[in-house]
């Protein structure tokens, strides 16, 4: 999908490279329509591509595509995709170098059966063997890092722990927010509707908070399958004056304000590997309070120091939450700490990370 962050990423790596960004799609459909963003003129969809059951997308034109302009480095996101693994063979057999990104590919546990789980596992490093003619592993996250090295066995040398491009260059410029105890907070749920961001139980520990501070109030994402439900608890539980949906956006270039306009970001999250929404509340300076659910924060965030990082317990998170309302000193003194500690995420930071780590590739041993 052709993510706004990724199209100015383009951008970025232009000052480095003749870049170039191919997708499948230019929206899923789990996104709102204002993440539909100009493409410029480095990036383009891949006009005719199909989302195959059990396959993954494909394009036959993209062969034709490589051919004609015959790329040093070809860098791709997924495994398991057959298609990818073709335009490795094809970047093999023309000697070009290849980069793969990739998330966590290790599964839950605690979601499947244990004797599946280990099937599952087992099929997962047997496909992986296939593409182990890759020149580097970009991977996002510590824990991506050393569950290639580790787990599926691929050498040190050939793994580089990266990130995502953030768009945050709005976020960086906002200011401090300089309140004080007699001031009503607003929290944002930056998260998507979904089971996975958890916003039932935020609203629950929203619940008592606002029995202790009444003027407090919560903004929610306005996006997901959970909607309905959210409403509906909200209406049940008296809160509609309290927490309000965040409807109305339609330009992806005023998403920041969004977080300009909030002063703690809350993300109670069962399981992630570290969302976009918690570098950009940081890049702007907010409190945060967020799940120990949440992976690959230990470079930017550390409890206490720039934001609390709790159980998924409603006294604990009510509890972090408390903190700033009754100390409103500490967003600032966390927000300049975090700020600092991200504001190298930006397309630009993270363009001169990569061509850091693709340098390396064509330096003469």
């Amino acid at each position: 999908m052709a993510a706004p962050y990724q199209v100015k990423f383009c951008e970025a790596l232009q000052v480095y490279y003749q870049a170039k960004f191919w997708f499948y799609v230019h929206l899923e459909k789990d996104r709102p329509e204002f993440w539909k963003i100009p493409l410029g003129d480095h990036c383009e969809i891949l006009e005719g591509s199909k989302n195959i059951r059990f396959f993954g997308y494909f394009n036959s034109s993209v062969f034709k595509k490589l051919n004609a302009f015959n790329p040093d480095i070809i860098i791709m996101g997924g495994f398991f995709i057959p298609m990818h693994l073709m335009v490795l063979l094809w970047a093999k057999i023309n000697h070009k170098k290849v980069i793969f990104y990739t998330e966590t590919l290790e599964l839950n546990r605690f979601s499947i059966h244990p004797f599946l789980f280990q099937i599952k596992r087992a099929l997962r490093q047997f496909t992986l063997l296939f593409f182990r003619p890759m020149d580097r592993l970009f991977a996002m996250g510590p824990n991506v890092v050393n569950q290639f090295i580790e787990l599926y066995k691929y050498p040190a040398s050939k793994v580089r722990l990266t990130r995502y491009p953030q768009d945050i260059d709005m976020h960086l410029k906002h200011e401090k927010r300089s309140k004080n105890a007699s001031d009503n907070l607003t929290i944002l749920f930056p998260g998507r509707l979904e089971d996975a961001y958890n916003p039932l139980f935020a609203i629950d520990v929203f619940l008592e908070l606002n029995q202790l501070y009444p003027g407090v109030r919560m903004r929610m994402n306005a996006h997901g399958s959970l909607r309905k439900q959210c409403e509906d608890f909200i209406q049940t539980k008296g809160l509609q004056n309290a927490i309000h949906f965040i409807d109305g956006i339609d330009n992806w270039n005023d998403l920041h304000l969004i977080y300009k306009n909030a002063d703690i970001l809350f993300i109670p999250a069962k399981n992630s590997n570290g969302p976009n929404t918690l570098i950009e509340g940081m890049a702007s300076g907010m409190g945060v309070v967020i799940s120990d659910q949440i992976l690959n924060v230990s470079e930017y965030l550390s409890h206490q120091v720039n934001g609390y990082i709790e159980p998924l317990e409603i006294h604990a998170m009510k509890k972090a939450l408390a903190n700033y309302i009754n100390n409103p000193a500490l967003i600032d003194l966390h927000g300049v700490i975090s700020k600092k500690n991200v504001q190298e995420r930006s397309a630009s930071g993270t363009a001169q990370l990569y061509n850091q780590y693709i340098s390396e590739l064509f330096i003469a041993k």
